[in-house]
């Protein structure tokens, strides 16, 4: 259904562009003009419909001397409250067939003006079976409900992280698992936040930070975290491939953003950033950009 969606896009395209199309007989000319552009917005709507319900599972791969087994690590970002088969059950299904041991979910899961019932049910489901640890994005700061959002989060079952480090058990190795708030409430608690986080740990053990915004790499590279897990930008919700490669837009109304999706480095950091999961309405739907579950495998 994809390919026969992208090739109806790009005949149409293709059409509309030749000269003969602007040729024809002035009777036939409007008629013509508005059929083509009705074909082309049913095969745009096609288009963000299918990106919008793919998962994708995308897994990258670490080495570091600080573990001696492998460490696999599950990145849930940006679900925005949003449903996915009943209780949940396509991500679910997802997750458990890469069995982690670990879920990080780094901000953005709930929304800031609705309900989170879906949010919610991802993770009351996922902590019966895996440890997982929460970070606030920008929209549950905003949402004037911060507090009763993260209060649910436990009740759920996930560890919530706002300016603290916790040392956990891998495979009979330490891991660091640190997590900080959303940039929202501002520059100097963040930093604070950070601070608070590395305090009482060993840096010696593997060292992950879960933070939900990815563009704020001159703060990041004062801190020598080894992973640095990220979403926020979305995937630039449309992604058309060898024009924006990084996306059009991120959700800061910045066009173009550079970075967006995948591994880069950070001082002495690795950051992977999620496209997230969540399932927008138009005009910010998903082009080119499907729904995104990250799997890393921490080796040695």
């Amino acid at each position: 259904m994809l390919v026969l969606a992208f090739m109806l896009f790009c005949v149409i395209m293709k059409a509309l562009s030749e000269e003969r199309v602007f040729y024809i007989k002035k009777k036939n000319h409007g008629k013509r003009a508005f059929f083509l552009t009705l074909a082309s917005l049913i095969c745009l709507y096609l288009l963000t419909y299918i990106f919008n319900f793919i998962i994708e599972v995308n897994t990258y791969k670490i080495k570091s001397s600080k573990v001696n087994k492998k460490v696999r690590v599950a990145l849930i970002s940006d679900l925005h409250n949003s449903r996915y088969g009943k209780s949940q059950k396509n991500i679910i299904r997802k997750i458990d067939a890469q069995k982690p041991d670990v879920i990080l979910y780094s901000g953005d899961i709930a929304e800031d003006y609705k309900g989170n019932k879906n949010a919610f049910e991802l993770v009351t489901k996922l902590a019966e079976k895996y440890p997982c640890y929460y970070v606030s994005g920008n929209h549950e700061c905003r949402s004037g409900n911060l507090k009763e959002i993260k209060d649910k989060m436990r009740q759920c079952g996930a560890v919530v992280l706002e300016g603290e480090g916790e040392t956990i058990d891998i495979n009979g190795q330490k891991i660091n698992i640190c997590g900080v708030d959303d940039y929202f409430i501002g520059e100097q608690r963040f930093i604070k936040q950070l601070d608070n986080a590395v305090s009482d740990i060993d840096m010696k053990n593997y060292t992950i930070l879960i933070s939900h915004r990815p563009d704020l790499e001159e703060i990041y590279k004062n801190y020598n975290f080894d992973l640095i897990v990220s979403g926020h930008n979305h995937g630039g919700q449309w992604r058309i491939p060898h024009i924006f490669n990084n996306g059009l837009i991120c959700p800061d109304a910045k066009l173009f953003p550079e970075y967006t999706t995948g591994k880069r480095t950070i001082g002495n950091s690795q950051q992977i950033v999620s496209r997230g999961l969540s399932k927008l309405t138009p005009p910010l739907s998903r082009v080119f950009n499907s729904p995104e579950v990250i799997i890393i495998d921490i080796e040695p």
